[in-house]
C-alpha cells in the first residue's frame, strides 16, 4: 500500500482495523499507519524521506518480470519497448542494470519448454541469446556451437574473453564424471568439462553437453577446440579420467602432450579393492606402512614403478605380513594399472599439484549451485553461466594484478604434504642413478597419507551410491586434515607447541636431506620458543650424535644389515594443527637408550 510517498506492509489485521508498516522496517524505520473505514492515519513518523516515484517503479518492474516470465524475448528489448511506449518516468529512475537481476530470476523461474533430445536444445540456444557474459557494454553468449556426428551431437560452451585473458595454458584437465537423468520428457545428459591449471590453480574453460560417449565425438570436440583456441590452448601435460576413448582422442589432438590419469581414481581403485578384501581396519603398524606405500606408488617416476611394487613385495615378505589379502592387492595393481594402462599414464613424478583434486571442488561447486538433484538442462545451464561469470571475474582481476598471482592459499596440511613430496623428489633427482632405491622413496613419501583416509572409505562410498548426479568419488584428502581426530597417533613422540603464526619459520626448519655416498644426514626440528626437540628416526644401526652439528648420523656398521629405508620425517596431527599437546614418552628413536647414554657422558 501507498500512502504519501510511502510504502507500507500490512502488519496484522484487528476487527475492520488494518495495521501496517513501512517497507524500511528492517532498516529501524518505526514508520507505521492505520487504516480505519477506508481513512488512513499515521501514527508513528518515519526517519527517512517520501518516495512519492516509488509507486511508478514497482508499477514498471512488476511489468518487466512478467514479459521476462512469459516471453522469450531479449531482456533488453522488453526493457527498451516498455520504457519508450508506457513507463518512460519510471525509466528515468530506474535503468535496465537494476532491471536486469529481477527480470533474469523471473525467467529462471519459468524455463523454456521441455526437450526431449538434444537436437531441440541446440535449436533453441541457437536462436536466442539467453545464457551470456556481460564485460562493460558488450556481452558474449556462452554457446557457441553443436557438433553432429552420425551417432553423437554434442553442445560447447564457452567464454572467448576469459580464455583470452589467461593467456597460453600448458596443462589441462579433463573431467567427464557429471552425469544426471532428469525425469522424462526430459533427456538423460552429462557434462565434459576442461579445465586451464595455472600457478597451481584451476580455472574452468570449456563446458560440453552430451549425451553419447565415443572416440569420435571426443575426437571432433578436441579437434574443434584446438582449431578455435590454438594460441591458447597448447598444452603439454594433460590430466584425464581413465577412459580408454578419451585418452586416445586426446593423444591423437595433442601429440606433442603427455596425457595421464587423474591421482585420486588410483587411489579410490586401490581403497575398493581393499573395501572387498576387508582390510580396511587391517591398518596398523607394517601393514598401515604398506597400505601407504601401494597408495604412493604413482608418486615414482615411471620406469622405476614397477621395480616400487616387486620391493614392497619383498618387504612384506620380510616383515612376515604377505597375506593373501596383499598378494590380491598387489595383482590388482599389477595387472589392472600397470600392464593394461600402463605406468607413463599414472605417474606423477614432479607434480606434487596434482596430489590434490581441483576437479572434486569444481563439481561440489557446481552441485551447490544447483541445489537439487536430477536437474533438467536449463537449470545445468545456469549454473555453468554463473560459475562462467565467476571465472571470468577472477581471471580478469589477476590481470589486473588486484588479485595474488602467487600458489592458492593452502591448508597447513597440504603445505607439509607438498613439502614432503618435493623434498624426496629433490633428493631422487639429486641422488646417483645407480643409488636410486625406489622403496626408500615411497617410505618417505608414504607420511603424506592420513590414517583418516581409511576410515572414511566406506562412508564415502555408501554415500555415493545413492547419487543420481554423479560427481564421482575421490580419495584426495591425504594430507594431514585439520579437523581430523582420528586415534592413530604416532606412539611415542614428543609433542611440541607450534603457533599458527609460526607455520612459515617452521616450514624453513624442516629436515634438510643431503645423498652423499648413499648416507642420509637428518637435522633435528627445534620448534619456535621452545627448548623441546623432535628427533627423526634413523636407520636401524647404531646412532650417535656429532658434537659439532646438531645432527643424527648413522653410522657405517657392516655386520648389521636391513632393507628398511629410514623414514624421511614425522609430522604428528598436534605439529600440524598447532594444538598444545605435551608427550612425556621419549621419540622413536632405534638404539634410543643408547643414545641417551652417549648424550649424557657427552654433557658430563
Amino acid at each position: 500500500m501507498y500512502a504519501e510517498g510511502y510504502k507500507y506492509w500490512l502488519a496484522y489485521k484487528k476487527a475492520n482495523t488494518k495495521y501496517y508498516r513501512c517497507r524500511r522496517y528492517k532498516s529501524n524505520c518505526a514508520g507505521r499507519c492505520v487504516v480505519e473505514n477506508g481513512q488512513i492515519r499515521s501514527t508513528t513518523p518515519h526517519n527517512h524521506a517520501a518516495e512519492p516515484d516509488r509507486a511508478l517503479v514497482d508499477k514498471f518492474r512488476k511489468v518487466l518480470t512478467q514479459r521476462a516470465q512469459k516471453e522469450r524475448t531479449e531482456l533488453y528489448t522488453i526493457y527498451w519497448e516498455e520504457a519508450t511506449q508506457r513507463h518512460s518516468d519510471a525509466a528515468m529512475i530506474y535503468s535496465f542494470t537494476q532491471a536486469e537481476s529481477c527480470m533474469r530470476k523471473a525467467r529462471r523461474k519459468q524455463p523454456p519448454q521441455s526437450c526431449t533430445t538434444i537436437r531441440e536444445l541446440s535449436e533453441i540456444l541457437g536462436s536466442s541469446s539467453m545464457f551470456y557474459i556481460s564485460c562493460g557494454n558488450d556481452k558474449e553468449n556462452l554457446f557457441k556451437t553443436t557438433i553432429m556426428l552420425e551417432d553423437a551431437t554434442c553442445l560447447i560452451f564457452m567464454h572467448n574473453k576469459t580464455i583470452q585473458k589467461l593467456g597460453k595454458v600448458e596443462e589441462i584437465h579433463v573431467d567427464h564424471s557429471i552425469k544426471s537423468e532428469p525425469a522424462p520428457p526430459n533427456f538423460n545428459y552429462s557434462i565434459l568439462t576442461i579445465h586451464a591449471v595455472q600457478q597451481q590453480q584451476s580455472y574452468p574453460l570449456v563446458y560440453v553437453v552430451m549425451t553419447v560417449k565415443s572416440y569420435s565425438i571426443y575426437s571432433a570436440i578436441f579437434a574443434y577446440l584446438r582449431e578455435q583456441i590454438p594460441e591458447t590452448l597448447s598444452p603439454t601435460n594433460i590430466f584425464s579420467n581413465y577412459d580408454t576413448d578419451m585418452m586416445s582422442a586426446l593423444s591423437m589432438t595433442f601429440p606433442e602432450a603427455s596425457v595421464r590419469g587423474y591421482y585420486f581414481h588410483f587411489t579410490s581403485a586401490v581403497l575398493h579393492r581393499m573395501r572387498l578384501l576387508k582390510m580396511l581396519k587391517q591398518n596398523k603398524g607394517h601393514t598401515n606402512n604398506a597400505i601407504k606405500m601401494l597408495l604412493v606408488l604413482p608418486l615414482l617416476p615411471a620406469n622405476y614403478i614397477r621395480n616400487g611394487l616387486q620391493s614392497i613385495r619383498k618387504w612384506l615378505i620380510e616383515k612376515k605380513i604377505n597375506t593373501p589379502q596383499f598378494e590380491n592387492l598387489c595383482d590388482f595393481i599389477e595387472q589392472q594399472w600397470l600392464m593394461r594402462i600402463g605406468a607413463e599414464k599414472i605417474s606423477i613424478f614432479s607434480m606434487s599439484h596434482c596430489v590434490s583434486n581441483s576437479i572434486e571442488t569444481f563439481n561440489e561447486e557446481l552441485q551447490n549451485t544447483l541445489g537439487i538433484q536430477n536437474p533438467v538442462i536449463w537449470h545445468m545451464l545456469e549454473s555453468i553461466t554463473h560459475i562462467a561469470r565467476q571465472t571470468f571475474t577472477k581471471v580478469t582481476k589477476r590481470s589486473k594484478q588486484l588479485l595474488p598471482v602467487s600458489k592458492l592459499p593452502r591448508l597447513k596440511g597440504q603445505l607439509i604434504q607438498n613439502t614432503i613430496i618435493q623434498s624426496a623428489t629433490q633428493l631422487w633427482i639429486k641422488t646417483a642413478v645407480h643409488l636410486r632405491n625406489p622403496l626408500q622413496f615411497l617410505q618417505v613419501t608414504s607420511h603424506c597419507i592420513n590414517d583418516s583416509l581409511f576410515a572414511g572409505v566406506e562412508v564415502v562410498e555408501k554415500s555415493d551410491s545413492d547419487k543420481v548426479l554423479n560427481i564421482g568419488s575421490t580419495f584426495s584428502n591425504l594430507a594431514c586434515n585439520s579437523n581430523s581426530e582420528s586415534s592413530s597417533e604416532l606412539p611415542g613422540l614428543t609433542y611440541t607447541i607450534v603457533n599458527s603464526d609460526d607455520l612459515q619459520a617452521t616450514l624453513a626448519e624442516l629436515p634438510q636431506i643431503s645423498a652423499s655416498s648413499n648416507t642420509f644426514r637428518l637435522q633435528t626440528i627445534q620448534s619456535p620458543n621452545t627448548t623441546n626437540t623432535i628427533y627423526q628416526q634413523t636407520t636401524p644401526v647404531d646412532v650417535q650424535q656429532s658434537q659439532n652439528q646438531n645432527l643424527i648420523i648413522p653410522t657405517s656398521d657392516n655386520s648389521i644389515t636391513s632393507t628398511d629405508p629410514p623414514p624421511l620425517a614425522f609430522y604428528p596431527k598436534a605439529f600440524l594443527r598447532g594444538n598444545i599437546i605435551k608427550r612425556s614418552e621419549p621419540p622413536p628413536l632405534i638404539f634410543y637408550k643408547d643414545m641417551v647414554t652417549s648424550t649424557d657422558t657427552n654433557s658430563s
